[in-house]
């Protein structure tokens, strides 16, 4: 990557994460249940309540687009893990951003939730999972 597109690729990664401060509640780790040195300070803290429950994402800018350090929804098996996960990988895609993340303990359920999303290894015996960002889709993702 040039010097060039990887400056882009830092200012859709900086223009993803202040759409997501415009949309998003700002949360601290130790607000919803985690400790508060769990999230790294590089890291910023989003929550949205919905109908259904409420979910929580904490990422950061990575070296080639966005990093996700943790993700939790609550009630699990509502559905509010899809719907935040769609409406992150719109934003990623409209922002022309990839997405990183390492499911905890590489659990198979997570592993093909994020590949049902899109996410792959990047190579073989890699913990992390990365989503590549695709052409712009009609739907502007979760208004919340």
């Amino acid at each position: 990557m040039s010097d060039n597109e990887d400056g882009a690729m830092s200012q859709h990664a900086i223009d993803f994460i202040d759409e997501l401060r415009s949309v998003y509640t700002r949360v601290r780790a130790g607000e919803v249940g985690l400790p508060a040195d769990f999230v790294d300070e590089d890291a910023e803290a989003f929550g949205t309540l919905m109908p259904s429950g409420r979910a929580y994402v904490a990422l950061r800018r990575g070296e080639s687009g966005i990093e996700i350090d943790w993700m939790q929804a609550l009630p699990t098996g509502a559905r509010i893990g899809t719907t935040v996960m769609q409406d992150l990988c719109a934003r990623a895609d409209r922002h022309r951003v990839s997405i990183k993340l390492t499911p905890k303990g590489q659990d198979p359920r997570l592993v093909r939730f994020y590949e049902r999303h899109g996410f792959v290894r990047p190579k073989e015996g890699a913990d992390s999972l990365v989503r590549d960002p695709r052409a712009q889709a009609a739907s502007d993702g979760l208004t919340v």
